[in-house]
């Protein structure tokens, strides 16, 4: 299973899509992009997930979850209060 998720696009402090469901318990690969003018960051605590990304860059990345419903979000300073979050449900 194959995902990807967009930072900074369609505005700057949002991540596309916000809502992403994939299924629990296998490896499913993560292309992250970042279309915005600043660096940004994807973070799932629970995972232990921290994926730095600047202007322009594209990154991979690997998320295996427990079934369950996670909060991700950008851990730039300022970016998650204004609005730089999402859901992930591993079902």
């Amino acid at each position: 299973t194959e995902i990807t998720i967009t930072a900074g696009k369609p505005t700057e402090l949002q991540f596309n899509p916000s809502q992403i469901t994939i299924p629990a318990g296998k490896e499913v690969k993560v292309t992250l992009r970042n279309e915005g003018a600043l660096p940004h960051n994807f973070s799932i605590d629970a995972l232990n997930i921290s994926v730095n990304i600047s202007p322009g860059e594209t990154k991979e990345f690997t998320i295996n979850a427990s079934p369950g419903t996670y909060e991700f979000y950008c851990n730039v300073p300022g970016h998650k209060e204004a609005g730089m979050v999402g859901t992930l449900i591993a079902q």
